[in-house]
Parts: C-alpha cells; structure tokens; sequence
C-alpha cells in the first residue's frame, strides 16, 4: 500500500477517486485499493456534469464527517 493511502487510513480520511482514463486498469495495491469502491469516472460524460457529480459525493461525505 502506498504512503498516501496508509496515510489517509491513519488519520481516518477517505480517498475520492476519479476516474479520467478508461483504458486504465487498477493493478496491485490499488487495484486493492480501489476494489469495490464508487469512484468519479470523468472519462464518460460532459466534463461539467462529472465536475458536479464529484462536488455532490464530496458533500456528501462532508456531511457523513459531521454527523459522525
């Protein structure tokens, strides 16, 4: 596992993923990492669209942060 993401997991965080390339495929560590996880796939829609999927799950989880 990588420093960031140990990092992130110390300090109870968690990592929002966006997806910009669809040929890319998760391998190793972060194929671990990433499995079974929502991310944002910015690849696959109007770029303003995405932008405001990725505020809406950021919300989101600032709001799971403040009830918890």
């Amino acid at each position: 596992m990588c420093v960031e993401s140990r990092y992130a997991d110390q300090l109870k965080k968690v990592i929002v993923k966006i997806m910009v390339d669809k040929e890319f495929v998760n391998k190793g560590w972060l194929g671990m990492l990433s499995a079974g996880t929502l991310y944002v796939e910015f690849h696959d829609g109007k770029f303003d669209d995405k932008m405001l999927e990725l505020v809406n799950e950021l919300r989101r989880l600032l709001q799971l942060q403040l009830e918890g």
